[in-house]
Order: structure tokens, then C-alpha cells, then sequence
């Protein structure tokens, strides 16, 4: 934990972070989610590898140099699959981040597919590869590979220098509708409310959060159920049916 606090203090004044979490991955739709295992935290080339793992039967699992970093304000966390990391570290640790998701709302340049690395690839150039055997690693297990090591940097690092690239290269802000919001962390991770593995008395009232969800997915059902019935109505018409 000291050297965390001390890693983190060589940060101070930097506000854009790439952010990646990995957990032991499952297979079987249903089944409850495993807990976090590992966080991973860059800013230029230097990225702090933290074992949550390692925590878990402590009675503060987030060391309070963590939890203040990263539930600061003025900090703003970058990533690939980001919604699902930030709900894990509200829902598990009570930690509530400021992020922007590349596969949900970022700059109009960003193309999907291939993951954080063919997105590395096509905005900075570089020639990543990596290993589906690596990604679905049992994250719990110790001692740590040095091909894991090098996928946990090279992910942190990837999503700090994408965000990078935008921001200090191309000069193009971060717009404001951009950041994960509250509704999205809580459709993230109602799935450890559901299996019991929230924090039992969460800092955060998520009420208005599960609300908003609610509506949001009301709207896309009907959304749904009208598409639905125009191309029945279209498929009718086209056969020469009733309107």
C-alpha cells in the first residue's frame, strides 16, 4: 500500500489515466460473477499494477490512497469496455470513477474491432497482438507471468495513449455528454447486486441511477416492439395483405 501511495503521488497534477480491471473469467450464462482481481492505472509509460486479489479478505479491500485517487474528481479515466470496470469498482469497492468508454461515446475517429489493441494499432501505429489465451487468464492465480505483466502495461498503457493521442496530439476535448453515466454504471453491475456481492451499505444512493436505467430500457423495448410491427406491416403490404 505505501508503495501504491507513493507511485500515486508521482502523479500529482496529471488528470488522464488509462484504466483496465481483470477478473477469472466465466463461462456459464447466470452464473455469479467472479470479484475482481487486478487494477492497472498508466499515464505516459509508467502504469501501477495493483493486486485487488491479494486485498480481498482485508477489511478495506481499496487502500485509501487508491479510493481517493481514483474517485477524484478531477481525474478522468480512459479505457475499452470501460462501463464494465468502473460499475465492478463502484459495485465491489463503493468507488465511483469519472470515465470515457471507447465503445460507447468517444471521439467520432475512433473505429471498433479488434479490441483496445487493433484500436491502438490503427490510431497510434503500433503492431500489438494479443492472446485470447492471455486475456482469459484465471486472473487470481500467483505468480503472475511475465506475458501476463506485459498484457496488464501494455493494456493500461494503450488506453492512456489513445485518450493521449485526441487530447494532446489532435487537441480535440473531451464533450461533455461523453462520460459513463450513473444509469450505465448500474446497468453494469446489477449483476452483484442480484448475486449478493455489492458492498452491503454503499456510500452512493443508486435509487435515481435504477431508475433511469428502468425507463431507458422501457423505451428500448418499445422502440423495439414498434420496428417489430412496421416491417410486419411492411411484409404484409409487400405480399399484397391488409394494411
Amino acid at each position: 500500500e505505501s508503495e501504491a501511495a507513493h507511485f500515486l503521488r508521482g502523479w500529482s497534477g496529471v488528470s488522464d489515466f488509462g484504466l483496465d480491471l481483470e477478473w477469472k473469467p466465466t463461462f456459464q450464462a447466470g452464473e455469479a460473477p467472479s470479484r475482481s482481481a487486478l487494477l492497472q492505472i498508466s499515464s505516459g509509460p509508467w502504469v501501477l499494477i495493483f493486486d485487488l486479489f491479494a486485498r480481498r479478505r482485508m477489511r478495506s479491500p481499496m487502500p485509501d490512497c487508491l479510493w481517493k485517487f481514483l474517485t477524484n474528481e478531477s481525474h478522468t479515466f480512459y479505457g475499452m469496455g470501460l462501463v464494465e470496470d468502473l460499475a465492478r469498482l463502484a459495485f465491489e469497492f463503493d468507488t465511483i470513477c469519472h470515465g470515457v468508454d471507447f465503445a460507447r461515446r468517444a471521439w467520432p475517429e475512433i473505429v471498433l474491432g479488434g479490441g483496445l489493441g487493433g484500436l491502438g494499432n490503427r490510431v497510434l501505429g503500433t503492431t500489438v497482438q494479443q492472446s485470447k489465451k492471455v486475456t482469459m487468464s484465471n486472473w487470481q492465480l500467483r505468480p503472475l507471468s511475465q506475458v501476463q505483466l506485459t498484457y496488464l502495461a501494455e493494456d493500461a498503457y494503450l488506453s492512456w495513449a489513445v485518450a493521449d493521442h485526441f487530447l494532446i496530439e489532435r487537441k480535440a476535448p473531451v464533450c461533455a455528454e461523453w462520460p459513463l453515466t450513473m444509469a450505465e454504471l448500474y446497468a453494469g453491475g446489477r449483476k452483484f447486486l442480484e448475486h449478493g456481492l455489492a458492498v452491503p451499505k454503499p456510500a452512493y444512493d443508486w435509487t435515481a441511477a435504477r431508475l433511469e436505467h428502468e425507463e431507458a430500457a422501457k423505451a428500448k423495448a418499445a422502440q423495439r416492439i414498434s420496428k417489430a410491427a412496421a416491417w410486419a406491416v411492411s411484409e404484409a403490404q409487400g405480399r399484397g395483405g391488409p394494411p
